[in-house]
């Protein structure tokens, strides 16, 4: 049902390939960031989902710009530069940790959210350009089909990635004692670690609750390092494709 032709027009796949990374790597980094916010900081869901506010806020608030955006500017450069600002959003959240880890994550978010915008607001421009006009509908449904890959592999590759590095950081911190059932979901995860911890009697419960919020904090800026190379990486094949249709 989907047009696989037109994926050998370049200029049609690189700003494809843009925004299902920019979906992937959205949505893989706010799965890991949510728990994050609750399991590292103890911070309640309502209280999470707050601070995630401003970011959303940010976005809405520049998507009220994208038709001033789209007259001013090419789709090909509002494409690299969202990528690029989506990239340093990123970046930034590989630094949260210690005291202002809180305001390194509202603030990296908040970047990621502004660089998202101008991809996905000039993507359907793009995609749609580089398709014949008798071929526009098959266009836009390969992109919101990608769109949707993206989103389920971002929530999938990067929430496993975090998984495995906060597991095996992890390590033997888990007392011989505890059911295996609990041990084993406590490795899953960092919410049923710090549920462990909590039932578990003084220094025990302490040494595992600091030894998994390390690990998936680390977990956080691996998942979020690799978000930031897959954005980088996609700003230089957008700009090259387009550099290459110029010349």
């Amino acid at each position: 049902m989907l047009d696989l032709e037109l994926l050998a027009n370049r200029a049609f796949t690189a700003p494809l390939v843009a925004v299902t990374l920019t979906v992937f790597t959205t949505a893989g980094t706010t799965f890991v960031l949510a728990q994050h916010l609750q399991g590292v900081l103890a911070l309640p869901p309502l209280q999470a989902a707050l601070w995630l506010l401003p970011s959303t806020v940010a976005g809405i608030a520049l998507s009220a710009c994208s038709v001033t955006f789209a007259q001013r500017f090419r789709p090909s450069v509002l494409l690299t530069t969202g990528l690029v600002v989506a990239a340093i959003g990123t970046g930034v959240l590989t630094q949260a940790d210690g005291p202002a880890a809180l305001a390194v994550l509202v603030t990296g978010m908040i970047v990621l959210r502004i660089g998202v915008v101008p991809v996905m607001i000039s993507s359907t421009d793009a995609i749609v350009g580089a398709a014949p006009p008798e071929r526009a509908g098959s266009a836009t449904a390969l992109q919101e089909t990608c769109g949707e890959l993206g989103l389920a592999l971002g929530v999938t590759v990067l929430g496993g990635i975090s998984t495995a590095v906060y597991r095996a950081g992890l390590g033997g911190a888990i007392p011989g004692s505890v059911a295996p059932d609990a041990a084993e979901a406590a490795r899953g995860g960092i919410g049923a670690a710090v549920e462990l911890a909590a039932r578990l009697p003084g220094a025990q419960g302490v040494d595992l609750l600091d030894q998994a919020r390390r690990s998936w904090t680390d977990a956080l800026h691996i998942s979020t390092a690799l978000g930031a190379v897959i954005l980088a990486a996609a700003a230089v094949l957008v700009w090259n494709v387009q550099r290459r249709r110029v010349d």
